[in-house]
């Protein structure tokens, strides 16, 4: 967890940095600084070869301002939480059902962040989890759509259906291709199976396994958003953040399961995971 929000709290504070150099208190230091050192220069004020330290002041100046800015837990964190919806996209996810549980899970991200910076409470590492958590949500999402999406396991998966029935089954969505492995499986519950129906199982299993784990730990967290938004007027206190740190550390166990199978089904097919 503490590699994927420091991550984004690296990138956060490099962008504050970078926004500390555009502050307007920062560019009024720099021209002073240029304005003394070309005064000093030209011999109009104090002594000519000092030029140089006023230019060294304003660069020092300048530097601390703009460090100033990483200081700042608020302007990071808003950084951070633009960072992370920008490389999570659900565009990038194709299949429907998928691409609907990214985009929740993005709303219920963004929705809560807001509402911890409206409070006073210390909710301590809450955010960072909430980062790992939506970024997990989006790695299992994307690694099945990435599987069921792949041309080699789509060929594979009506090379089986063929026999079974099922040959012209529409695998677009998670729902169809639950409905059809099921028949296949159901078709072959009493017979020895190969290698390729054992493939076709464990995809059965595990697309059933990372649908439930994105729909259920979404479901769960909307709680910490419920919680956060009807209780505007009370203070939390430090058991009520810790039992929300609680629940969001369950939830990041059960999606690293679900990431763990997805990442044996994509070894079973061959199929690399970005």
């Amino acid at each position: 967890m503490a590699t994927v929000s420091n991550n984004f709290q690296q990138s956060a504070r490099r962008s504050a940095l970078i926004q500390g150099f555009l502050r307007i208190e920062t560019i009024i230091i720099m021209v002073i600084s240029l304005i003394m050192a070309a005064l000093c220069w030209l011999n109009v004020f104090w002594l000519p070869e000092t030029w140089w330290l006023w230019l060294l002041l304003g660069g020092v100046g300048a530097c601390a301002m703009a460090w100033t800015s990483t200081r700042d837990p608020k302007l990071v964190r808003n950084i951070a939480n633009d960072i992370v919806h920008e490389e999570i996209s659900a565009d990038t996810v194709r299949i429907a059902e998928l691409q609907a549980g990214v985009a929740r899970a993005l709303y219920q991200h963004r929705s809560i962040l807001k509402l911890m910076a409206a409070r006073t409470e210390d909710f301590g590492n809450l955010s960072a989890s909430l980062d790992e958590w939506v970024t997990r949500v989006y790695t299992i999402a994307r690694g099945m759509d990435t599987i069921l999406q792949h041309p080699r396991v789509l060929e594979h998966f009506y090379s089986v259906m063929d026999h079974n029935q099922v040959k012209d089954a529409n695998l677009d969505s998670i729902a169809s291709f639950n409905n059809a492995a099921a028949l296949v499986t159901a078709n072959h519950v009493n017979e020895e199976v190969d290698e390729d129906y054992n493939k076709l199982i464990l995809a059965r299993d595990v697309v059933a396994q990372s649908r439930e784990a994105i729909s259920q730990t979404i479901d769960h967290v909307v709680s910490i958003n419920e919680v956060l938004r009807h209780t505007r007027a009370m203070t939390l206190t430090h058991e009520h953040v810790t039992q929300m740190m609680s629940m969001l550390s369950s939830e990041l166990d059960t999606l690293a399961e679900s990431q763990r199978a997805v990442a044996k089904l994509a070894m079973a097919y061959g199929v690399e995971l970005s």
